[in-house]
């Protein structure tokens, strides 16, 4: 797999994973305010041991329900070949070579919340998929922060872990619980992106 960069601004501060990937047997702190969702462990044939819950319609099984999509982006036929979340499920989102999806919010905590998902690009293996975060900070303002510039092949393959940490002196994820919301774009660079399964583990994991 080609390593994906992990890029930094003026109000991010990406935390380091290597800790959680390699603890042995991680757990969940449920402790959270949030509502508890399901957890699995849907990574951990990649030596990825921390629970995930699947982000709203994650899986794409309910078309393009709980997403804004622009750009050409689509749900298409055709699961990641792993099928981490179901045997079952048969649906992906296609973004071709310019499209934009955006999740509903959802609750999160301060407790190095982390995305994962499932990625294929049968376009120019140069092309780029731009992951960003999108959150309310303490002024009101909706701010859209890039968190990670994604490389792929033509072959299904886990993205690389990426944590979601705002650190804006005081922005945002402090002290309890936020609702952020997720955002993948592919530019106009001769790629041609899926997703699949996207997972957030919102859990502080030990």
């Amino acid at each position: 797999m080609r390593r994906q960069t992990i890029i930094g601004s003026a109000i991010l501060a990406a935390c380091a994973i290597a800790a959680l990937m390699g603890a042995g047997v991680a757990r969940a702190d449920t402790s959270t305010p949030c509502d508890a969702a399901p957890v699995s462990q849907p990574f951990a044939p990649w030596g990825d041991l921390s629970w995930y819950s699947l982000v709203p319609n994650g899986g794409f099984e309910q078309g393009g329900s709980s997403w804004s999509l622009a750009g050409g982006a689509t749900a298409a036929s055709g699961n990641e070949t792993f099928m981490v979340n179901d045997q079952g499920d048969s649906s992906s989102l296609n973004l071709g070579a310019m499209g934009k999806a955006t999740s509903d919010a959802m609750c999160v905590t301060p407790d190095d919340p982390t995305l994962r998902l499932f990625v294929r690009n049968d376009g120019d293996p140069g092309s780029v998929l731009k992951v960003f975060v999108r959150f309310t900070n303490l002024l009101g303002v909706k701010e859209t922060v890039l968190v990670s510039r994604v490389t792929a092949g033509s072959d299904w393959q886990p993205s690389d872990a990426i944590p979601i940490v705002v650190t804006d002196l005081g922005s945002v994820l402090q002290g309890g619980a936020t609702d952020v919301s997720f955002r993948f774009t592919t530019p106009n660079d001769g790629g041609d992106w899926s997703i699949d399964d996207v997972y957030l583990d919102p859990f502080k994991t030990k």
